[in-house]
């Protein structure tokens, strides 16, 4: 069984949506399917037509070990929901002092059978949801929206990551996937930009901008439920297929082609808009440019020395 936290620490890079679309996806190539909604906002339980207020057991008392068997909601054939609920938030409160309370999620998942993915949709934080999710994982898949803000979304979730390997021995496998893709120049220079520092952990699939996911969520169904047509979430499950099962994947050819990196490097010295801290595991510093390029800075600071930039918002 394969649990795959989908995190960031950013919100609105479209965690939900890749959870909702993803799962649905990977249940038609006939995989049985888990769906995790931890963010205490519910998104992915009111994207499935499931109202997080009106559900009797939620992913609240699955954490206090209440059976997967009355918590978990049939949604769709192959597909289960545990549903999320505004009271998830206290979870922290009630654990407090608890033996385990970082591994409850891992702990409670060691009785899930007949599963073959379990997708965990986590909040845009770093408290202890989000910290149980990381460690019941064994592999994140990050959503990462083309912005500047993005960036440092990945900063801190990687500086997480390895913290729990360090302290927790913890190490997972990270993809990432781009979300609300244009076909402009901004994007295309940022998309070709970021290939020099995950090479092949950033998956090929891109998800584009585009009304489907928003109406489809507020119809509460899957976006190729709502729109028959195929979307690009049918070529990120085989992605993501063929990256557990470490195979090539296969792309189904009528959809948007997948990105191809071209790295400009006959550009001239960028002028800077951003500078981001070093990475926990990474050794650079993100360079975010105002035409959208990424570029990196080898060298890490001393701990406490500053980091220069002609941007005033620059740290």
């Amino acid at each position: 069984m394969e649990v795959i936290a989908i995190a960031n620490h950013k919100g609105g890079c479209g965690k939900t949506t890749t959870a909702i679309n993803l799962a649905y996806q990977l249940t038609k190539l006939r995989q049985k399917v888990l769906l995790i909604d931890l963010d205490p906002q519910g998104h992915s339980s009111l994207g499935l037509n499931i109202n997080p207020d009106g559900v009797k057991l939620s992913c609240f008392d699955f954490l206090q070990k209440k059976p997967l068997a009355d918590v978990a909601l049939k949604i769709l054939p192959r597909l289960d929901l545990i549903p999320g609920a505004t009271k998830t938030a206290f979870i922290e409160q009630l654990l407090a002092g608890k033996n385990r309370r970082e591994y409850r999620l891992q702990d409670v998942l060691q009785k899930a059978r007949g599963y073959d993915y379990v997708l965990i949709d986590t909040p845009p934080s770093l408290g202890l949801l989000t910290i149980n999710s990381l460690l019941a994982a064994n592999k994140v898949l990050t959503p990462l929206e083309p912005s500047n803000y993005a960036l440092h979304g990945l900063q801190k979730l990687d500086e997480t990551l390895a913290l729990l390997k360090t302290k927790a021995g913890h190490a997972v496998e990270i993809r990432y996937v781009l979300t609300m893709y244009r076909p402009t120049k901004f994007c295309g220079n940022f998309v070709n930009s970021l290939r020099p520092f995950f090479k092949d952990n950033l998956l090929r699939t891109k998800i584009p901008f585009t009304e489907l996911y928003k109406d489809a969520a507020l119809s509460g169904m899957p976006a190729a439920i709502y729109d028959s047509t195929p979307d690009a979430y049918a070529n990120l499950a085989r992605e993501v297929l063929a990256w557990v099962r470490k195979e090539a994947p296969v792309f189904i050819a009528s959809l948007p082609s997948p990105i191809k990196f071209e790295l400009n490097q006959s550009a001239g010295l960028p002028q800077l808009q951003m500078l981001r801290g070093a990475s926990g595991s990474h050794d650079y510093h993100y360079v975010f440019t105002q035409d959208g390029k990424v570029l990196p800075i080898k060298s890490r600071p001393l701990e406490g020395q500053a980091l220069l930039t002609d941007s005033p918002r620059g740290f």
